[in-house]
């Protein structure tokens, strides 16, 4: 048996009447297929360029979702801060406020011992440092009474 590929005499000539003899009806079968095939070819493309997006994506939704956590996180850890911050601030408000309170009328004995150890009028110690006159002479008493070395100790780091 000759191989008709191979043969020298082998031409189309030979084909066309067998199409010839094949009904128009399965031309039209496998022209059908054929393009039906090729729908099927370019939907499976455009399938899969849909997932790629797709898990494209959802990549991105799970890395926004973490960047939402995480300043979730941070914002609430620095909601803490500020609340422990406003504490501390309130705090040291209410402590330079009792400080301011005490701080001048500190101030206003340590002047009125001055002026009482350098032999000043108490009348005008008490009209200087704004303390009342039975308080200067509390003071004034005080020195005469305590003679004692720790005293003129503190009343010389006053100065």
């Amino acid at each position: 048996m000759m191989n008709w590929l191979t043969s020298q005499d082998f031409s189309f000539s030979h084909i066309v009447p067998v199409l010839a003899s094949i009904p128009w009806g399965i031309y039209a079968i496998a022209a059908y297929c054929l393009l039906n095939f090729m729908v099927l070819a370019r939907f499976m493309s455009r399938l899969r360029k849909q997932k790629a997006k797709i898990h494209s994506q959802k990549r991105r939704i799970h890395d926004l979702e973490d960047d939402v956590r995480s300043l979730y996180d941070s914002g609430t850890t620095l909601g803490s801060k500020i609340h422990s911050l406003e504490k501390a601030y309130r705090v040291l408000k209410e402590q330079q406020e009792k400080l301011t309170l005490k701080e001048p009328s500190q101030q206003a004995y340590r002047n009125a011992i001055k002026a009482i150890h350098n032999g000043e009028a108490l009348s005008q110690i008490a009209e200087s440092s704004g303390l009342s006159r039975g308080e200067v002479e509390l003071l004034k008493l005080f020195q005469k009474n305590t003679d004692s070395p720790a005293l003129k100790e503190k009343l010389s780091s006053v100065d």
